[in-house]
């Protein structure tokens, strides 16, 4: 990750690496919730194919995961630091927010706090504090 980091600064348009990048991990990190979409379907679904009733709102939630982590990105290289505000914003993102009770239903600094934001992938909670 840290050269493709390196490459990425050299090309006019990086997000054509971090694209693909992504989608795949959007795609593995959905499958923990249980969907069974793979990335040719996800790319279908980006390209306006619609997919079958039963792939649907398995496709749809990848694509939801995809378009949160585009928001983060988007906002990072505008400036904003990596906060708690910034995994609320993307989590706003997610329609059905996959599962994951919304921090601000979650009192700060209870367990159910930590294991929130571990599940919105934050490990360190000193980064992640609010600016």
């Amino acid at each position: 990750m840290h050269r493709l980091g390196g490459v990425g600064r050299l090309l006019p348009n990086p997000h054509l690496l971090i694209g693909p990048h992504l989608r795949i991990e959007a795609v593995l990190s959905s499958r923990i919730e249980g969907t069974m979409t793979d990335v040719t379907q996800l790319l279908r679904v980006e390209a306006g194919e619609k997919p079958s009733p039963d792939e649907e709102a398995d496709a749809q939630e990848v694509r939801n995961y995809v378009t949160a982590t585009e928001h983060g990105i988007k906002r990072i290289r505008e400036g904003f630091p990596v906060s708690i505000r910034l995994f609320r914003e993307m989590h706003e993102r997610l329609p059905d927010k996959c599962g994951i009770p919304s921090i601000e239903d979650i009192e700060e600094g209870s367990a159910r706090f930590g294991q929130a934001l571990a599940e919105l992938g934050v490990l360190d909670t000193e980064v992640a504090g609010d600016p």
